[in-house]
């Protein structure tokens, strides 16, 4: 029996129902989505990039944080292409005189943030005359994003909780130091995921779901858009 009070951990592959569902759970957190960008996403979502297209046609890339030559995303194999076909590129670690003579001089800028940047440098972002792309780690990070207790998420390894449900996160798995104290500290674990997981075998329940192609239901991608996903083949249910 579920008593006291519950941090609930959303992944980024979780669809947006999904993610509204556990969010009616507990307190909605998440151990894979930095707080930091997910808050970017709607104070400043006139200043991201919208398409693919806005990357192509861009003259400078700015990357901070982040390297557009070793991404895996179509959105950063996208930039470097665009790098490697004569698009000016700066690779930073802050926002330096540089890099704003730069976007200045620029018609169509684009700055590209790393995962878990620095949140000092959003401020400085924020005023320059450019459109930010923040790549996402899982399918619908962004969408997810919405559903969290961001405040709460800039601490969320250091507020305990009786009850845990874990869904599709494997926190103890990424050796999250933190995480383990958070967990073995817990009185009551649920853990959701598609294998046994290393969070999964200190569970005291463990709940099984399909692939992505079990379910159904929207993702809004890094560009902002929703995405229906339509159920392909038979596996477990949503829950």
């Amino acid at each position: 029996k579920i008593t006291g009070n519950i941090n609930v951990y959303i992944s980024g592959r979780s669809t947006n129902e999904q993610a509204e569902l556990l969010s009616g759970l507990g307190t909605p957190l998440s151990f894979g989505i930095d707080p930091v960008a997910a808050s970017f996403y709607s104070s400043c979502s006139e200043k991201l990039v919208t398409s693919y297209d806005e990357i192509k046609s861009a003259d400078l890339i700015v990357a901070i944080s982040c390297d557009v030559m070793g991404g895996t995303s179509v959105p950063m194999m996208t930039a470097r292409h665009a790098v490697r076909t004569g698009t000016k590129y700066l690779k930073v670690t802050k926002v330096t005189d540089e890099v704003k003579h730069a976007v200045e001089q620029s018609n169509s800028p684009v700055i590209i943030l790393g995962n878990f940047f620095d949140p000092d440098i959003l401020p400085y972002v924020a005023m320059l005359d450019a459109k930010v792309l923040i790549p996402a780690a899982k399918a619908n990070t962004r969408g997810v994003a919405r559903y969290l207790d961001l405040e709460k998420c800039s601490n969320s390894l250091f507020n305990p909780a009786d009850t845990l449900i874990i869904w599709g996160e494997d926190p103890i798995g990424y050796d999250n130091a933190k995480a383990r104290k958070l967990i073995s500290n817990a009185k009551f674990i649920v853990v959701a995921d598609v294998k046994l997981t290393e969070t999964a075998r200190v569970a005291d329940v463990v709940l099984p779901l399909g692939g992505f192609a079990c379910g159904s239901g929207s993702f809004t991608n890094v560009f902002g858009t929703s995405q229906t996903l339509q159920k392909a083949i038979d596996g477990y249910d949503d829950y």
